[in-house]
């Protein structure tokens, strides 16, 4: 089942979530990681998959209880569909930002930081050094592999 979503994300131009309610939402991630533009419902942890800290979005949310109406929702993600599919342009732009929104907070590695960092205070050392040297030891990991 991995392989297949793998595939179909890999060579789709637009990635729709339009749940209902959700939980975390791994397959919006994983559209994410592919640098695919995002067409989402404004529900439960899709908002977090796809906004930073300082509200800006790196994908189209529509609908969402209470704003919204179905037929509004609905019509707002057939805009949104049109709108990428004719914009080669915006469909990269979006791509790239959900990709590195993804690589910055998601991907284990920025977890283990997290993880490092606490361990570190909590051992009142000083964390910007060793933080740096981890970083730079891991960040081959956001760098594409080979092609296969």
């Amino acid at each position: 089942m991995e392989l297949e979503i793998n595939a179909f994300q890999t060579r789709a131009d637009i990635i729709i979530a339009k749940s209902l309610c959700e939980g975390f939402g791994l397959a919006v991630t994983g559209a994410g990681y592919h640098g695919k533009p995002r067409i989402v419902s404004r529900v439960g942890g899709l908002v977090a998959q796809v906004a930073n800290g300082d509200g800006k979005h790196f994908a189209a949310l529509v609908g969402g209880k209470p704003v919204f109406s179905r037929e509004a929702s609905i019509r707002m993600t057939g805009d949104w569909i049109v709108k990428l599919l004719n914009s080669p342009k915006l469909r990269t732009t979006m791509g790239s930002k959900a990709k590195q929104h993804v690589i910055k907070n998601f991907l284990p590695h920025r977890h283990l930081a997290d993880y490092l960092r606490l361990f570190l205070e909590l051992r009142g050392l000083k964390t910007a050094a060793t933080l740096r040297t981890f970083s730079s030891s891991i960040s081959r990991f956001d760098e594409p592999g080979p092609a296969t």
